[in-house]
């Protein structure tokens, strides 16, 4: 593991068996903070390890260093985009004291908008969306993450349209907030800027997580496994079902949930029951060892074709 020990720890949360129980003796943090810089001290530690089946780099930084580390010797797993975690800390305070920070009262409900990666989703739509809401008597809060893509455009927006409706941007990612919120919403990335894989499955984590916090993602049905979406109540199916780019349809199943609480419950018992189910440690673990295994293998037929 190249970083830090809570990054070793995180990862033995997700079932990675990480040979240690003192998450110190097996890290190798990066020199400066650069996975590329790092390899030297990478590759000191692999020759105090011994033999060692296969590297596993988490972003192409790291995969570079562990390229260089491992000098042709040992497999280097591809970045596991299907499976790729989040390794947004947990939030260290409750919902009640998040919200009381924010000023978010208990009866305003608080959507946020997902942008994992941040430059596919567009503040200023969701900032319209938001105060379109209030216009139309659904007062809701929406919580925009600040490094997103174009939010001095939606700031603006909010300052001149002259209506009184709640918007955040507040320090740190929104995943650290997320578990204060009631609902949160995942906008179609732009037509002409498509997401690549690893960041598709940044969205899937995302999405993910929210409902592991209980959190309903609307218009994520395209990002959910199928076990999750089978276990939303048939009443709210249409929900979950990616938007097709209308205004008026984000607004119409936004508005079903703000006027119905007892409906959120629903949803949001059944979401964190079904990503539960999906999402143990166990399964990640075995993701992971397929993709393990599958390396290693291509590296021993390739040593076999140049021994032959």
């Amino acid at each position: 593991m190249m970083g830090t020990a809570a990054a070793a720890r995180h990862a033995a949360g997700l079932g990675l068996g990480l040979g240690s129980t003192d998450a110190d003796s097996c890290t190798t943090p990066a020199t400066l903070g650069h996975g590329v810089l790092g390899y030297r001290g990478l590759r000191a530690r692999l020759r105090t390890l011994g033999p060692i089946d296969v590297l596993q780099p988490w972003s192409r930084r790291s995969h570079r260093a562990c390229s260089l580390a491992a000098d042709a010797q040992i497999p280097v797993a591809p970045i596991p985009t299907e499976t790729l975690p989040s390794f947004t800390p947990p939030a260290d305070e409750s919902a009640p004291q998040t919200r009381e920070r924010l000023d978010v009262p208990d009866d305003l409900p608080l959507v946020a908008l997902l942008c994992d990666p941040t430059h596919h989703a567009d503040p200023k739509r969701f900032v319209y969306m938001v105060g379109t809401l209030q216009v139309a008597g659904y007062p809701v809060a929406g919580l925009v993450d600040r490094r997103a893509g174009h939010t001095a455009r939606a700031r603006r927006f909010h300052a001149e349209s002259g209506v009184a409706w709640r918007v955040l941007m507040p320090s740190g990612p929104t995943a650290s907030l997320l578990h204060a919120c009631d609902m949160a919403v995942v906008l179609p990335p732009p037509v002409h800027q498509p997401l690549r894989g690893h960041e598709a499955a940044w969205v899937r984590w995302s999405v993910l997580r929210a409902h592991l916090l209980g959190i309903p993602v609307i218009g994520a049905g395209e990002w959910l496994p199928d076990a999750l979406l089978g276990s939303v109540p048939e009443e709210h199916e249409e929900l979950f079902q990616p938007w097709d780019n209308s205004l008026r349809d984000m607004l119409r199943r936004l508005i079903s949930l703000a006027e119905d609480p007892a409906g959120r419950r629903r949803i949001a018992d059944a979401a964190q029951s079904a990503a539960a189910s999906v999402a143990t440690s166990a399964n990640y673990a075995n993701d992971l060892d397929a993709l393990w295994r599958a390396s290693a293998s291509r590296r021993q037929r390739r040593a076999q074709a140049v021994s032959v």
